[in-house]
């Protein structure tokens, strides 16, 4: 049997000293298709990008070697051997943390190889949102000097392209509409923040430290639906089936413009109020008429920790989408 030792996650990592920055760490199973556009999105805003790969029969391996010979200062690559069960299965949820074959092991050892004191996941089908990534890392750099210790949490949203072949919005019909719910941050690279094993998936643990947590925005176009099978390819064939199915019952094909527009996201700040409570609802529509200074400002009187994502993301998103120039990003996703 291989020995598989030098693959496990060593939590000692975590507490080296660090050098003033950001990295991205990425964990990568055949995403050739828009690995490149992905990397390439973020390079720019990343000291380092932390790229380790498993498990791959298509042209993964190639494109992040040919990435790295133009940012030789920037890539680091590094090849898992052992294998990794996917979410959703049997072997995820009888795996231990510390095995070598679990998601969290995987996480954490991919991790464990960033240099810089912030660290953030980055997937391989998320294109960067120049103009909310820009001011967002600006943001992040600038506390960073500060000596602030935050996490900070931001969201995404889904393409996919409609029965004519456009790039447009899933605006999906369930509760489900973004992406990044709560599983996307930048966050101090410390030995008490690490991925926990969870029944379905990994989960990141920030229980070991108070930190503040601000949401920051929408910043990536996850392209997950954009690949075969919408992106549900590394599954076992019975989830596949079930999550296509589920994706093709839920769709919901919104052109950008519309999906930006002042009259939509009202809807979507209306349908959002389902309490049966007549104080909770007209409490919620209130704040969700105000802007981000308010609700935070609400949540530091009330000394509530925990972000509302539902209600925060409705509040800045016309402000989150206002100048993004879709069909340049469209057109780099069609030439992929």
């Amino acid at each position: 049997m291989a020995d598989f030792d030098e693959f496990k996650f060593d939590i000692n990592s975590l507490k080296k000293p660090r050098k003033p920055g950001i990295s991205g760490f990425m964990r990568i199973k055949n995403e050739a298709k828009f690995l490149r556009l992905s990397i390439l999105s973020h390079i720019e805003f990343y000291d380092e990008i932390i790229a380790v790969y498993n498990d791959c029969n298509d042209a993964t391996p190639e494109i992040l070697q040919d990435l790295q010979k133009q940012f030789p200062d920037k890539i680091k690559i590094y090849h898992y051997l052992p294998k990794v069960h996917p979410t959703n299965s049997n072997g995820h949820s009888e795996s231990p943390a510390e095995s070598v074959h679990s998601l969290a092991n995987y996480y954490n050892y991919a991790m464990s190889k960033t240099t810089f004191t912030i660290v953030t996941k980055l997937d391989a089908d998320h294109l960067a949102i120049k103009e909310n990534l820009a001011p967002m890392i600006a943001k992040i750099r600038a506390e960073m000097q500060q000596n602030k210790p935050t996490k900070y949490m931001f969201s995404g949203i889904n393409l996919i392209e409609n029965p004519a072949g456009k790039l447009v919005v899933n605006a999906q019909k369930t509760t489900n509409l973004f992406v990044g719910n709560g599983d996307h941050w930048y966050f101090p690279a410390n030995e008490n923040i690490t991925f926990e094993q969870a029944p379905v998936w990994e989960v990141l643990n920030f229980s070991g430290v108070n930190l503040k947590s601000e949401y920051l925005g929408i910043m990536y176009f996850h392209l997950k639906f954009l690949k075969d099978n919408f992106g549900f390819e590394n599954q076992d064939e019975a989830i596949k089936r079930k999550f296509i199915k589920k994706i093709l019952e839920t769709v919901n094909y919104v052109e950008f413009d519309v999906f930006r527009s002042k009259k939509f996201i009202n809807n979507l700040k209306k349908n959002s109020i389902s309490q049966k409570n007549p104080l909770k609802n007209s409490i919620r529509k209130f704040i969700l008429n105000r802007n981000k200074a308010f609700f935070n400002l609400v949540m530091k009187l009330l000394r509530i920790k925990r972000y509302n994502l539902q209600l925060i993301r409705l509040i800045t998103l016309r402000q989150d989408l206002k100048n993004i120039d879709f069909p340049a990003y469209a057109e780099k996703i069609k030439s992929c």
